[in-house]
C-alpha cells in the first residue's frame, strides 16, 4: 500500500517538500478494539507515533452529527494513549453519521519550504522599443513581490555584451549568452528597497533600455538553460526554473526555438517560462515553445507580475494537491467517514468540508474524491491546494475508515 503526492514542476515560489507517513492496518492504530456496531468505546486510542488531542470520537471535531464518545482517534501532538476530546455534534457536510474511532488507514504529511533558484532573461531588442515601460514595470514589481522572497534569482538581457561580449545576433553565441549580470543571489526577506541584491536588479532594469539589433533568441534561450542547469549543485534541492521574456521576433543566425527547447528540456530538465507583453507581434510559436520547454503555454503580460505569478501557480505547482487513497486488503473504503485535517502556517488542526466534486469547492477550504462511488484519489480543493502550498509550516491528516462487512458487506 502506498500513499503518493505527484510532483510536478518547480514554481517561482512557496515550494514544498512533503514527508509522507502512511499507516495502514485494520486493529493496529488503536490499543484497544470495541465493537464498531456497538458505538464509541469508553477508552481512548493511540496512533503509531503515540500522538493525542483533538479526538475524533465525537462531532464538533470533524463536523459529524452525533454525540460522540468518551476517546478518539488523535490528531494533534501531546502525549500518547489518554485519547482525545469529546465531540457533541457538527455539520461541514457529515450530518447523521455516528463518528466511529476505529479508522483502518491514515495519512500524515509535514511541508517545509525550500527556496528556488530562477535565472531570468530579457529581450532588449528592437522589437522590445513600444512595450519596453512595461517590461521593466513587470519585471520590478515581480523581483518586490514576498512570495519571491528566499528565491535565488539571476538576470540579464540579450542582445547585450555585458557581461560578456558577442550575445547578439551577429554571432550568435550561446556561451556568452549564458553570463549573468546580477546574480545568482538569494533575495532576502527585507522591505521594498532595503535588500541590496533587489535593488541592484531594479537598478539595471531602470537603466535598460532597447538596442536597435535584433534578438539571438536561440544563443539567448540555450544560455539561460546552460546557465541555470550548471549552477544547481548535484544533489541540490533547490529547484531551478527559468524565466525568459521576449517579443518572439528572430534574427538571421537564429535556429529552430521549438526543437531547441525539447532538446534543452530533455536533456537537462530545467524548465522554461516564456513571456510575451502584450503588444508586440510574435514571429515565432511560443506556445509551442513552452509546452517544449516544460511550461506549457506562453504567459501574456503587461505592466503588472499578476499574470507571470498566476499562470507559474496553475503551471509549475511542486504538489498537484492530491494524494492516493489507501488500500486495505479484504476491506474498501467508506467514502462518508474519511476525515481530513490540516494545520497552516503553524495554526491550530481544523477539520476540512468534503464536498462532492469540484464544482461544489468554491472558495472553501475542502477536498473531493476522484469517484464516489470506488474512490481512488483524494484531490484539494483550489482554496485548500493554495493554502496548503504556500503557507508554512502545514501538516495534512487523513483518517480513512472502512466499510464494517469488508468488500462484501453492507
Amino acid at each position: 500500500m502506498s500513499v503518493v503526492m505527484r510532483n510536478a514542476r518547480a514554481p517561482f515560489w512557496g515550494l514544498f517538500v512533503l514527508a509522507v507517513v502512511f499507516a495502514c492496518s485494520g486493529r493496529s492504530l488503536r490499543t484497544e478494539h470495541t465493537d464498531p456496531d456497538a458505538g464509541a468505546p469508553a477508552g481512548g486510542t493511540e496512533d503509531a507515533g503515540g500522538r493525542s488531542g483533538a479526538g475524533l470520537g465525537g462531532a464538533s471535531t470533524a463536523g459529524i452529527s452525533g454525540t460522540g464518545g468518551t476517546g478518539g482517534i488523535v490528531v494533534n501532538g501531546g502525549s500518547g494513549g489518554s485519547g482525545g476530546t469529546v465531540g457533541t455534534g457538527g455539520t461541514a457536510g457529515y450530518a447523521g453519521f455516528q463518528a466511529d474511532p476505529d479508522a483502518c488507514a491514515s495519512l500524515h504529511m509535514d511541508a517545509t519550504r525550500i527556496f528556488p533558484h530562477i535565472f531570468i532573461a530579457v529581450d532588449r531588442s528592437s522589437a522590445m522599443a513600444d512595450v519596453w515601460d512595461d517590461v521593466s514595470a513587470a519585471l520590478t514589481d515581480l523581483l518586490s513581490r514576498p512570495e519571491l522572497d528566499g528565491a535565488d534569482v539571476a538576470l540579464r538581457f540579450f542582445p547585450d555584451d555585458e557581461p560578456v561580449p558577442s550575445c547578439d545576433a551577429a554571432t550568435c553565441n550561446a556561451t556568452a549568452c549564458g553570463g549573468q549580470l546580477v546574480g545568482p543571489a538569494r533575495l532576502s526577506i527585507a522591505p521594498v528597497g532595503e535588500d541590496p541584491h533587489e535593488a541592484a536588479m531594479i537598478r539595471e532594469l531602470e537603466a535598460a533600455e532597447p538596442t536597435g539589433e535584433a534578438a539571438p533568441l536561440t544563443a539567448a534561450f540555450e544560455g539561460l538553460v546552460l546557465a541555470a542547469a550548471s549552477h544547481a549543485p548535484v544533489g541540490d534541492p533547490q529547484p531551478t526554473s527559468a524565466l525568459f521574456v521576449t517579443a518572439g521576433v528572430p534574427s538571421e543566425c537564429d535556429g529552430e526555438l521549438t526543437e531547441v527547447a525539447r532538446v534543452a528540456f530533455e536533456e537537462h530538465g530545467v524548465p522554461v517560462f516564456i513571456a510575451v507583453p502584450e503588444g508586440v507581434s510574435p514571429e515565432v510559436d511560443l506556445d509551442a515553445i513552452a509546452a517544449n520547454a516544460g511550461t506549457n503555454e506562453a504567459i501574456r503580460f503587461s505592466r503588472s507580475a499578476d499574470p507571470l505569478l498566476g499562470l507559474m501557480w496553475l503551471i509549475g505547482n511542486a504538489v498537484t494537491c492530491e494524494a492516493l487513497v489507501p488500500t486495505v486488503e479484504g476491506r474498501r473504503i467508506d467514502v462518508d467517514r474519511t476525515i481530513a485535517y490540516a494545520s497552516i502556517g503553524g495554526a491550530e488542526s481544523m477539520a476540512l468540508l468534503r464536498v462532492s466534486d469540484v464544482t461544489e469547492c468554491g472558495m472553501q477550504l475542502a477536498w473531493y474524491f476522484d469517484n464516489n462511488e470506488a474512490p481512488a484519489t483524494m484531490i484539494w480543493c483550489p482554496a485548500l491546494c493554495l493554502a496548503l502550498t504556500s503557507s508554512y509550516p502545514v501538516t495534512f491528516d487523513a483518517f480513512y475508515y472502512c466499510e464494517r462487512g469488508g468488500l462484501g458487506g453492507p
